[in-house]
């Protein structure tokens, strides 16, 4: 017998530069002890400052395909000649402390997400955002160079192409706020989220 698939999940997805993380956070805000981030694995070393089962669950590339051989992930990617990725067993623990797991993923991780139906169904959101405010945005950071600006803008357009039907919301991020209170309605309504 299969077991019931995760239902509280919201996948949020969009192009780096979006604001993903900073609604995130407005949304904990807003909404206290009702989130939680699944930590992710990723077969790397640790950066300055991140720590292991918080920041990433650090593995090495052979531990993380042996884990890939045995289906525990959800969805995962190469980046850089790095494997991240999102477990059934990050999931499981959110789950387990009564919270809704969010995953910030990329589109390519969206598309593996829906086709582990069997064991999650969750919320998948879009936010977007105009390339001219995204690059924008991008060169108020100061931290790109023409060529990552590049090569960020010509990811955004991929992640930004349209998916008829994919997502359950899709919401332009103008302002904070409103993209968060968006999101938590599209949850209220679908009855992940409570009044």
């Amino acid at each position: 017998m299969k077991a019931k698939p995760f239902s509280k999940v919201i996948v949020i997805a969009g192009p780096s530069g979006v604001g993903k993380s900073t609604v995130i956070r407005r949304m904990m805000e807003i909404c206290p002890n009702t989130f939680a981030f699944c930590v992710s694995h990723a077969s790397r070393e640790p950066r300055a400052g991140e720590i292991d089962g918080i920041s990433y669950h650090f593995i090495t590339k052979e531990k993380f395909e042996e884990l890939v051989s045995h289906d525990a992930f959800v969805e995962h990617a190469c980046v850089h000649g790095n494997f991240y990725g999102t477990s059934k067993m990050a999931l499981e623990k959110v789950a387990s402390e009564g919270k809704i797991s969010i995953l910030d993923i990329d589109i390519q991780g969206c598309q593996q997400i829906k086709r582990q139906s069997d064991f999650i169904n969750p919320i998948f959101v879009r936010m977007k955002i105009s390339l001219e405010e995204l690059k924008r945005r991008l060169v108020g950071r100061g931290t790109e160079t023409e060529e990552s600006m590049r090569i960020r803008l010509s990811n955004a357009e991929k992640e930004l192409s349209p998916m008829d039907d994919f997502f359950h919301l899709e919401v332009e991020n103008i302002t904070v706020d409103d993209t968060a209170e968006a999101i938590l309605r599209c949850l209220k309504e679908k009855g992940i989220l409570k009044e």
